[in-house]
């Protein structure tokens, strides 16, 4: 959610040899792509001699150019009063910074908007990199979806490394009818994917789904996603195997917005500088 929070319940199985550290997924709508990026992030944590299972809940709030993650308890509601100020007032700091309008601000914003740009323009290439088949019409709650078989497109040309992965995936969408969102993905890995090069590999079998729905007028969000994921990066391998839950996403507004939320939660003044 661009300009919003909500609580995220992340559940996940993990193999590794370090210290536990857990991770979950952002607020934006998940793309294939975004999720192997999201993999060459994670994958220095897993040394796979022992698994490990934890579940853990974080408030997130969208802070400027990031994400702020702020543990919580099952129930969403701070287990240790004094840690959980500590982070509302480093989620302060954050949001001052981003309510500035000076060149750092100016330069980290473009940082986004190209980012954006890019995944925009590797959505878009799924349009012609896939055929799609239709399978048939799937009720969900009270609305219809229509789900499609995905396929490679044996003409389809590449245009860079992020859509030559497309070639070794395959899967299903639903589409929800009424209002022709993407309603639920599901993608299967057919062949191994190299990363960088000899840097890394996803291999064959991995699998990655999501579903989302409405969560505002017009505006649909991830209310689960599930990665199943083995490969190796170097000589280590990995697997990722996470289940993460979003609910009650609330809009706080863009940074200024944000600030004075935050300085109210803390009992501090709500002036701020105009949004940049």
């Amino acid at each position: 959610m661009k300009n919003g929070r909500c609580w995220v319940v992340s559940s996940a199985i993990r193999r590794r040899t370090t210290k536990p550290r857990w991770f979950t997924s952002g607020l934006s709508a998940r793309r294939f792509g975004k999720a192997l990026r999201g993999l060459r992030q994670r994958s220095r944590l897993r040394g796979l001699s022992r698994r490990a299972r934890a579940s853990i809940t974080f408030r997130l709030a969208r802070a400027g150019t990031g994400v702020d993650h702020i543990p919580v308890g099952p129930d969403g509601k701070p287990t240790d009063a004094n840690q959980y100020r500590a982070e509302l007032e480093k989620l302060e700091h954050s949001l001052a910074w981003a309510a500035e309008t000076g060149r750092a601000q100016h330069d980290a914003y473009d940082k986004i908007a190209k980012k954006q740009k890019d995944r925009g323009e590797l959505i878009e290439a799924t349009r012609s990199a896939f055929l799609y088949v239709f399978v048939g019409r799937e009720p969900r709650g009270d609305r219809m979806l229509s789900k499609y078989r995905m396929e490679p497109n044996p003409a389809y040309k590449p245009t860079s490394r992020s859509t030559a992965i497309f070639a070794k995936v395959r899967g299903y969408a639903w589409i929800d009818d009424e209002a022709g969102q993407l309603a639920r993905v599901e993608v299967e890995v057919t062949d191994d994917i190299a990363i960088g090069g000899f840097l890394a590999k996803v291999y064959k079998g991995s699998h990655f789904m999501q579903e989302r729905y409405e969560m505002a007028p017009g505006l649909w969000l991830p209310s689960y996603s599930q990665y199943d994921f083995d490969g190796r990066r170097l000589f280590v391998s990995f697997s990722i195997h996470e289940r993460t839950f979003y609910t009650n996403y609330r809009r706080i507004g863009p940074p200024n917005e944000a600030l004075a939320t935050i300085r109210a939660e803390l009992g501090k003044s709500a002036t701020v500088n105009a949004d940049p």
